[in-house]
């Protein structure tokens, strides 16, 4: 009986996490840079120390920052020098194998769903903002929202939500495929 309540807690979990969203959020109005599953794992850039850019990561409920950049010198670890030298097996990937994997990133990146998009600009020029007013409200909707505004305000937001279940079925699926027509 535990057995059985153990595969069903496991098969929740799973599935919660292959439908779970996967989201990449950039608000350059907020300097929000954000991508992650929601409430499993968050990667963000943020500001650190002397104002150097920093990734914080938050998996579940630890959270830690890695600094991109770093100042000043790592001292080397000195170690024995190897004397036997292994030979290295150089791995080369041929053209098959390189439209294999240019597929599969290509499907991926296609099965990523647009959820908001926005583009709110100032030119500086007030004639070349009135030559794009026009222009933003025919090709602005409801997904797409441009605007031009005349306050020196430039903004740029974008948000593509996923899921693994969706990435995994696309890898699967383009892999059979080239397999197939072998």
């Amino acid at each position: 009986m535990t057995g059985v309540i153990i595969l069903g807690i496991f098969l929740v979990i799973l599935t919660w996490v292959l439908l779970a969203p996967l989201y990449l959020y950039i608000h350059t109005g907020e300097s929000r840079y954000e991508a992650g599953m929601r409430s499993l794992f968050k990667g963000k850039f943020v500001e650190g120390d002397y104002g150097l850019p920093e990734m914080r990561i938050t998996i579940l409920f630890y959270s830690f920052q890695v600094p991109l950049i770093r100042f000043g010198s790592e001292k080397k670890k000195q170690g024995k020098a190897k004397s036997k030298k292994k030979k290295s097996k150089k791995s080369r990937l041929n053209l098959k194998t390189i439209r294999l994997i240019l597929k599969i990133v290509w499907k991926v990146m296609r099965s990523f769903k647009l959820k908001k998009f926005s583009l709110n600009i100032d030119t500086g020029n007030v004639l070349t903002n009135a030559y794009l007013f026009p222009v933003f409200a025919v090709f602005g909707g409801r997904k797409y929202q441009l605007s031009v505004n005349y306050a020196s305000k430039n903004e740029f937001i974008i948000h593509y939500q996923n899921n693994l279940l969706t990435i995994l079925s696309h890898i699967i699926v383009t892999f059979i495929n080239h397999k197939l027509k072998r």
